[in-house]
């Protein structure tokens, strides 16, 4: 009786805690590696992604003046190999800071900023940071 009582428990623990976690995203070793901290999280995808969203939340005046700056990574997808699985990066040049997109738009007051994320075939990556202020 107790062996059935103590299945059953394990059985209802793990159902409930795989609805709970579901599916991996393919992007996690990449967030975790760079420890990225964002209020919005667009969906992945697994061939192709190009998604835009906040930075931050700041107040809903966007200013008057917008800059962008961008930086690229070209390398190896996640493998499941030790420390391959946030990728590795082979190539990778560019500038996102929120402060370079604020100086190449001539920005002094930064009121919110963007972020888009363009990744194919978890290979080529293009981050871009969006600043718009005074």
């Amino acid at each position: 009786m107790r062996l059935a009582l103590g299945l059953a428990f394990l059985a209802v623990v793990s159902m409930a805690t795989g609805c709970m976690m579901g599916p991996p995203r393919p992007d996690m070793p990449y967030r975790v590696a760079s420890k990225a901290k964002t209020p919005v999280m667009p969906p992945p995808g697994l061939l192709y992604r190009k998604s835009k969203a906040p930075l931050a939340f700041f107040p809903t005046d966007f200013g008057t003046k917008f800059g962008r700056a961008t930086s690229t990574q070209i390398g190896l997808p996640p493998l499941p190999f030790p420390g391959l699985t946030a990728g590795l990066d082979l190539f990778a040049w560019g500038d996102a800071s929120t402060k370079t997109a604020a100086a190449n738009g001539g920005i002094t007051t930064i009121k919110h900023t963007d972020y888009e994320l363009e990744v194919i075939l978890m290979v080529f990556r293009r981050f871009t940071v969006e600043a718009h202020g005074d």
